[in-house]
């Protein structure tokens, strides 16, 4: 009897033509808003099968070029999920999916229009000098960040940290915890992560500038082709002036809730509110507090889920830090409000309520570091990093 079997392992372009096909699948399927049940089991399906193939085949490749994959694909997963829960709501309203696929602007006409008509080749051009010697200064702080974790790692226990904090705390074992050493290492490379990602994103807009002001240039002087380029204008202004930074200035955060709801990670942030707070907010409206309390946790909680995702599909395994990682930080952000609040109140008589809400904030920041920083350093996690931005070096 014939029977399906199906391969534990295939080549990497076979693996992205997997991908391309069920992605574009979706893509052909969602021009439309799904109008009956049968289309939205079958899209649902679709979405599900396209995030499951990376589980399945992802670990058997280098992470040195495999490293942004697993991100995307999960970031087109979240899409296809909040694409299909809108159509559920408004039908006739939906754009198609490929529309949103790279949407997460909140105002896309708020300054299109003045930037727009006020756009000239000299103001693009002072925009791109700008830019350019932010990103070399940028690049200086990138390799020297590089070469201290690169050279100067700390020994890690195999043990996870929290485990061990629970031995020593509760369990009265002599068990070792961290060094101050590994607390500023895992620190610096937590630092190290968000400039990395937003160290790229940087570069993708310079290069995003140049394309324009070349294609600026050119358009001057064939004005017939104006009215062609017209939407990849409008385009290019909303990703260069109207798309919210990657990351705004982490390391000055004052609390969890200004870690997270307004300095880290703007892009991801949406899907997490999408699918995690507003589903599970709605379930408590008669208890408003509850409800934003659950919501926040059900929201770390699809961020725990993202970040296991990626190391199962990186390195074959999982081992909880992540997810458990951030449903802590979601806590936190409810016990800074309940707790630590209303002693702040009292405090800034004394003392600056912002230099105290820092100090507090980064302390709690510093000993959960870890947390967060050493599976990724016990599989050598930062060797991938590296040499996918620095030219394999």
């Amino acid at each position: 009897m014939w029977a399906l079997e199906i391969p534990t392992q295939i080549s990497f372009p076979l693996y992205m033509s997997l991908l391309s096909i069920w992605l574009l699948t979706f893509i052909g399927l969602s021009m439309i808003a799904p109008t009956t049940k049968q289309r939205y089991i079958t899209l649902m399906i679709i979405s599900l099968t396209f995030i499951l193939i990376p589980l399945k085949y992802g670990k058997h490749f280098n992470c040195i070029y495999h490293l942004p994959i697993p991100v995307t694909i999960f970031g087109c997963f979240f899409k296809m999920l909040i694409w299909l829960k809108k159509c559920k709501q408004k039908i006739k309203e939906t754009p198609p999916f490929f529309l949103t696929l790279f949407f997460w602007r909140k105002d896309y006409t708020g300054s299109t229009k003045s930037n727009k008509n006020s756009m000239t080749k000299e103001k693009l051009k002072s925009y791109l000098i700008q830019k350019s010697i932010k990103l070399f200064f940028r690049f200086l702080f990138h390799e020297t960040c590089l070469y201290f974790l690169e050279t100067f790692p700390p020994t890690i226990p195999d043990r996870s940290y929290p485990l061990r904090i629970i031995d020593y705390l509760l369990l009265n074992k002599n068990t070792f915890i961290a060094t101050p050493y590994t607390l500023f290492y895992c620190y610096v490379y937590a630092g190290f992560l968000a400039h990395n990602m937003d160290y790229a994103y940087n570069r993708f807009l310079v290069i995003i500038a140049l394309i324009w002001y070349i294609q600026k240039n050119s358009s001057d002087k064939n004005s017939s082709t104006n009215s062609k380029v017209e939407f990849i204008n409008q385009y290019l202004i909303t990703l260069l002036f109207d798309t919210p930074s990657l990351f705004n200035q982490p390391y000055l955060s004052i609390s969890p809730s200004d870690l997270w709801g307004r300095r880290w990670h703007q892009i991801l942030r949406e899907c997490f509110f999408e699918l995690g707070y507003l589903p599970i907010r709605s379930l408590f409206l008669k208890y408003q507090v509850l409800g934003h309390d659950m919501g926040l946790i059900a929201s770390f909680t699809c961020s725990g889920i993202f970040h296991e995702y990626l190391l199962t599909v990186l390195l074959g395994r999982s081992t909880g830090e992540h997810f458990t990682f951030f449903v802590f930080h979601g806590v936190m952000v409810i016990v800074w409000d309940i707790i630590w609040l209303p002693i702040s109140k009292y405090i800034k008589y004394f003392i600056d309520k912002r230099l105290t809400d820092f100090l507090v904030w980064n302390c709690i920041l510093i000993f959960s570091t870890p947390w967060f920083i050493e599976p990724y350093i016990r599989s050598n996690h930062f060797h991938c990093i590296s040499h996918l931005l620095c030219n394999n070096r």
